[in-house]
């Protein structure tokens, strides 16, 4: 059992370094315009999130997906009792891409600089990360 996980884990992170390298299965790059993160908040009249803020940048958008995507490998599932205080959203657009967007709810942690991450995309898998992956998740929310 073990073993299967581990193996498991290891073809998932390949994945995904692949993914986030922005090489397809046909060794083409992924242009830099094409891999988008879309950071948004909730509009208090209506409680609908809104995008405020967007960044393409390839170097940002792999840095970010690798701590976020920790949440869809997590089997820690939880049910918060508010709603997110952030999301972040991952985007691949091109022509060819048959991914739907991935969506994160990001909470602020009450008296602590960290943050934590339930993966939306994937049923709600959950993360706390550790002060320095949240601080570089707080720095681009601002």
């Amino acid at each position: 059992m073990t073993l299967l996980k581990t193996l498991l884990l290891t073809v998932s992170f390949s994945l995904c370094l692949v993914a986030c390298n922005g090489a397809t299965p046909f060794g083409k790059k992924v242009a830099e315009n094409d891999k988008i993160l879309n950071f948004m908040k909730s509009d208090t009249s209506d409680s609908t999130y809104r995008t405020y803020k967007t960044i393409k940048n390839s170097k940002i958008f792999a840095e970010v997906a690798l701590l976020l995507m920790k949440s869809d490998e997590s089997n820690a599932t939880v049910s918060m009792t508010r709603a997110p205080d952030r999301k972040i959203s991952l985007v691949i657009t091109r022509p060819t891409a048959s991914v739907e967007p991935r969506i994160y709810g990001i909470w602020f942690m009450q008296k602590s600089t960290q943050v934590a991450v339930v993966s939306e995309s994937s049923g709600g898998g959950y993360i706390q990360l550790n002060k320095e992956q949240s601080h570089t998740i707080l720095s681009l929310l601002n």
